[in-house]
């Protein structure tokens, strides 16, 4: 990515971005170099500049990655190096799971991946199976979300979910459009039990027809829908085939769909697989229709061999800043911003454009 922290200052100065969103671009993009026993880690880090203003990172462990988590003079903390130079301090150390739910946003939205994401395969990329699976929990029915839900409230000394803002189904792994259409209801149904009538979004490539979105309408609003687009060449070699078969016309006309139906929607996009000139280009044809910031998530190689499947030049800095540029041009007069609770892998942290970045990031 860059040699040492002189040549990160010079590129902050080139490209008018804070060193601290370079540092953490290419810290998502390396890895971390650790002695802990895991596949893959998340924690908290402040940053020496930003010492109150913490972010959250899940990263792929990785013994040649240039950034180095080493133990601290104090208990439960650990101190991040990058070529001798410590960038911050890290606590709250977990090994990455694929877990069956999970907070963000300060407590106040919820993940649920209530078909066992752990299970899913077929897309090239994925790091589902280098994960150790901590979803194994069978929530398809009512009666077992609805017990599930008990013991997790309880477990987290709350009453209900009605402090929820929202509830992100995260999952690929229905059967058909149909079974994924009856999960969300079901979904939707069984919280309402616990308290919960706020967004719920589907995190996904499974509803794709109008009969879907009106009944969803109907028995589910408020809801979103977040298309899990993931890359734009490659397709049928990247992904797996039902995801596949979505082309980008597809993609463009099931996100207006949703918003013509009165949802929000946007998508989800893996940045580090394309040329850079085609994500510039592509992501320019959605600018207009989608209705929130796209999540784009930077590639993350869990194992060696998913290196190579990163375009040529995406193992430069240069290719992820170039293209930050590029979008913040895109996007400055459009009403919505990157929510950084919403991607902890993202190309912005700090600053989009000239703007601070204040919402709340984990």
């Amino acid at each position: 990515m860059f040699k040492n922290i002189k040549q990160a200052k010079q590129l902050s100065k080139e490209f008018k971005i804070p060193i601290e969103d370079i540092l953490l671009i290419s810290l998502n993009c390396c890895g971390v170099n650790t002695n802990l026993p895991f596949k893959r880690i998340r924690f908290r880090l402040a940053l020496k500049s930003k010492p109150y203003d913490e972010v959250y990172l899940g990263l792929p462990v990785h013994y040649d990655s240039p950034f180095r988590l080493l133990p601290s003079a104090f208990p439960d903390e650990y101190r991040l190096f990058f070529d001798n130079y410590e960038i911050g301090k890290v606590r709250e150390i977990e090994n990455d799971t694929c877990d069956a739910t999970y907070f963000r946003r300060n407590k106040t939205y919820l993940t649920l991946n209530s078909n066992s994401r752990s299970k899913c395969r077929g897309c090239a990329f994925c790091g589902n199976v280098n994960l150790d699976p901590n979803d194994n929990y069978d929530l398809t029915t009512e009666e077992k979300l609805r017990n599930y839900l008990k013991e997790f409230l309880h477990n987290h000394k709350l009453s209900d979910f009605s402090h929820l803002v929202g509830v992100g189904i995260c999952t690929g792994c229905f059967r058909d459009e149909e079974e994924t259409l009856n999960h969300i209801l079901l979904v939707r149904k069984v919280f309402r039990e616990f308290g919960f009538n706020n967004e719920i979004i589907y995190i996904g490539s499974q509803i794709t027809k109008n009969r879907s979105l009106r009944i969803l309408k109907q028995s589910a609003s408020p809801f979103s829908l977040y298309l899990t687009l993931e890359c734009f060449r490659r397709r049928k070699i990247l992904l797996k085939p039902l995801k596949a078969k979505i082309t980008l016309q597809k993609a463009r006309e099931i996100i207006k769909r949703a918003i013509d139906t009165g949802f929000n929607s946007t998508f989800l996009y893996i940045l580090g697989l394309d040329p850079l000139e085609v994500v510039v280009k592509e992501i320019e044809r959605f600018a207009n229709i989608v209705s929130r910031f796209p999540i784009i998530n930077l590639f993350q190689p869990y194992v060696e061999w998913q290196k190579k499947l990163r375009d040529p030049f995406a193992s430069s800095i240069e290719y992820y800043l170039q293209i930050r540029k590029e979008l913040e041009e895109i996007f400055v007069d459009k009403p919505f911003r990157p929510r950084p609770w919403e991607n902890y892998r993202s190309l912005w942290y700090f600053k989009f454009g000239e703007e601070e970045i204040r919402d709340i990031r984990i």
